[in-house]
């Protein structure tokens, strides 16, 4: 069976709606949003020979009724999906790549999805690196989940809508197409991959620790302040009672030199040594706090210092956009042709949150697997890396270097598939025909 689909990315809030591509599948998609019930839920909906499957997922703190969603979809011509898990599977892992690189939809400081950015819109490279993504994934499911669309059954109300369990799906929804148009598909447990939760998770529990700091620091600046304050009301009381005390000796020293006075005088210059002594401990008392504070400030630094290198930035700092490619000698754009072509160079747009220099890792494929070019030495792995410098909040273009053989016709016809990543992660791929 040979699969027939297009994909739709879209987000809707209680007041704004945005698709892309835009077309009359956008009627189908805004209604159904009064159905949902769970934070993951499939809707199918049947128009005549075409099958839409929509993946919606609830985003930040929505209730049921109300708040914002990011949808998937595609569109199936002549065949129905009937392996839900399979689908809430691939729709999840294509979120999960969404959020990771920022596409469409992001994760908040508090680790919850939210869509990127504060307008409803969908920017046109985010949406090819949906469609590609979602694509991709959609063409390795097995044929054995589809079914063909059964005929309609006119003796029915077909716009009545139903709903089963993903786990039901598989048996009630070839009888169920028969006889309605609309059915939700409930997702039983979460949704979200493990990819996705540890991103979240990881992000969420950076900013709690990022607030305790902050909060940290404040007390001991409170402190410090209040340190400082008490040591220069204790310095001016203890100084105006030290002179107090000096002029009460001399006078007495005038008024008399009985010897109850001398005790008295002897008295009071023992008063004045015991207040020095107390100052003395005070001073002493009030540096060892002021050390403390400056060691504890000197270990919150030390920490931020730590923990700005897990921000959400660092998780993935750049995205790529607009790949290209060109046989050596030739234009990018240009068509490869499998009877002079050499080494293959592949162009890039790189938008980065960082500044710095990162390392890139691309792999070729060819239908029968990964590429290795023949001009390579002996332990050649089947991947080159790259070293690309980013800036900040730009967009910048990237060239990489070649990747084939010196002898014409290295890559024979067919399509091939260049994927790259930064770690371990997958941040773009983009395909290219030799023909």
């Amino acid at each position: 069976m040979e699969l027939n689909f297009s994909t739709y990315v879209f987000t809707m809030t209680d007041t704004e709606y945005a698709q892309y591509p835009s077309d009359g599948a956008a009627a189908s998609f805004k209604g159904w949003r009064w159905a949902l019930s769970s934070e993951w839920q499939i809707a199918l909906h049947r128009e005549g020979n075409l099958l839409y499957c929509g993946c919606f997922r609830r985003l930040g703190d929505s209730t049921p009724s109300s708040g914002s969603f990011v949808g998937l979809a595609v569109c199936f011509n002549g065949v129905c999906p009937t392996d839900m898990e399979t689908m809430f599977s691939t729709f999840a892992e294509t979120l999960t790549m969404m959020a990771i690189s920022g596409r469409v939809v992001e994760f908040s400081a508090d680790g919850s999805l939210i869509r990127k950015g504060m307008a409803v819109r969908i920017e046109r490279d985010d949406a090819a690196f949906v469609d590609s993504v979602l694509s991709y994934k959609v063409s390795k499911i097995s044929r054995d989940s589809f079914t063909a669309l059964p005929p309609v059954n006119y003796s029915s109300s077909p716009e009545k809508s139903e709903t089963c369990s993903e786990t039901e799906a598989r048996k009630r929804i070839p009888a169920l197409l028969k006889s309605v148009d609309r059915i939700l598909v409930k997702k039983e447990g979460s949704g979200d991959t493990e990819e996705f939760l540890s991103y979240s998770r990881k992000i969420s529990d950076l900013e709690k620790a990022r607030q305790a700091l902050e909060s940290r620091n404040q007390d001991l600046s409170s402190q410090v302040q209040t340190l400082s304050r008490q040591k220069k009301q204790y310095r001016l009381v203890t100084f105006f009672g030290v002179i107090a005390l000096v002029l009460l000796v001399v006078a007495v020293v005038f008024i008399s030199d009985s010897a109850t006075k001398q005790r008295e005088i002897e008295y009071s210059v023992s008063q004045i040594l015991s207040l020095k002594q107390d100052v003395l401990e005070r001073d002493t008392e009030i540096e060892s706090l002021q050390k403390e504070v400056a060691d504890k400030e000197k270990r919150i630094k030390t920490a931020e210092t730590f923990l700005s290198g897990f921000t959400s930035e660092t998780l993935c700092p750049f995205t790529i956009s607009e790949v290209e490619f060109r046989n050596e000698g030739s234009s990018y754009g240009d068509p490869i042709y499998a009877a002079s072509n050499t080494y293959i160079y592949s162009r890039m747009k790189v938008r980065s949150l960082v500044s710095g220099s990162a390392t890139l890792t691309v792999k070729f494929y060819s239908p029968y697997g990964l590429s290795l070019p023949s001009s390579a030495p002996y332990g050649q792995d089947y991947s080159f890396t790259e070293t690309i410098e980013l800036k900040k909040n730009q967009l910048t273009e990237v060239s990489l270097r070649g990747w084939g053989g010196a002898d014409r016709g290295h890559w024979e016809k067919g399509e091939y598939r260049v994927e790259f990543y930064f770690g371990d992660v997958l941040v773009g791929w983009k395909t290219f025909n030799v023909v």
